[in-house]
């Protein structure tokens, strides 16, 4: 592999956006900026949330996506930001 391959990004930090803070109200879910998250057994990071009352989440991958609640599965004792989503 040559160097001139490799593509490398830097995401800015994690922030809790207020449309975040309404939708997670909203959806009665403590889920916050970072709060590791899983859809079908591939597992991601909340990033924010969408118009539509959706959780934006980056998958592990580095795909985005929208997803509903009820889609996702969470650990609520662990919903603060996850060490794997800074």
């Amino acid at each position: 592999m040559r160097y001139v391959d490799v593509r490398a990004r830097k995401l800015a930090a994690l922030k809790t956006s207020d449309r975040l803070k309404r939708v997670a109200e909203y959806r009665g879910v403590p889920l916050v900026a970072g709060s590791r998250v899983w859809f079908r057994n591939v597992g991601g990071c909340v990033v924010d949330g969408t118009d539509s009352c959706n959780f934006m989440v980056e998958w592990d991958d580095g795909r985005r996506g929208s997803i509903h609640v009820d889609e996702l599965s969470f650990n609520l004792d662990s919903t603060e930001k996850d060490v794997g989503c800074d």
